[in-house]
């Protein structure tokens, strides 16, 4: 699901109203996973007002789907709501969960024991993919976020920064539908985080 797709589904569906040009810059902006200082340095307003309209915006959409929606729990709730709408059941949902969403988390996650590359190859693993697919897969999602020499490293071995990057490329590697993101690049330094915010946009 894209970003527009998640709008339109918050707009008629959860609020039944046209979201305000500031909303649909939080909302784009947060399911990207970009914390509000870095939407203020985008925009001509302060993190304060940004922070203030996002908590309206929370309210509303805690209201609508009666359970409590922030910042940062907004990519679970919103998941979890998009895919009972389906209509399938326990297991199928279990099903598209495996298959069809892929998660970066903030707090990176990796298994310090496993090399980059059996870190990124982790969600194939779990799917029953072959392990020669897999380390393939693997190394292109670390050639895209520009680890590709580190893939027999162990985690140890790198940056936070590079870390996070890991975790990126993990997420990459399935080729999921929905990719959920809590801040994803919060680690990064502004230049590489601009070009991995390009890169996900052109992705």
């Amino acid at each position: 699901m894209n970003v527009g797709e998640v709008l339109d589904t918050v707009e008629q569906t959860l609020l039944s109203r046209q979201l305000s040009s500031l909303e649909r810059f939080i909302l784009c902006q947060s399911w990207l996973g970009r914390s509000y200082r870095e939407m203020a340095r985008d925009c001509a307003y302060s993190i304060a007002h940004i922070k203030d309209i996002g908590s309206q915006l929370w309210q509303a959409l805690s209201k609508a789907l009666r359970e409590r929606v922030t910042k940062k729990n907004l990519f679970l709730v919103l998941q979890q709501y998009l895919l009972s709408r389906t209509g399938e059941d326990e297991k199928r949902m279990r099903e598209i969960r495996l298959m069809k969403v892929s998660m970066v988390f903030q707090g990176f996650g990796l298994f310090p024991h496993k090399t980059v590359a059996e870190n990124v190859e982790y969600g194939l693993l779990v799917r029953g993919v072959d392990k020669a697919s897999r380390r393939q897969k693997a190394l292109e999602a670390l050639e895209l976020v520009g680890l590709a020499q580190w893939a027999d490293y162990l985690p140890d071995s790198l940056s936070g920064e590079m870390q996070q990057r890991v975790d990126l490329a993990r997420a990459l590697a399935t080729d999921a539908e929905i990719l959920l993101m809590d801040e994803p690049l919060s680690a990064l330094d502004p230049l590489t985080r601009r070009e991995m915010q390009d890169e996900l946009l052109r992705l």
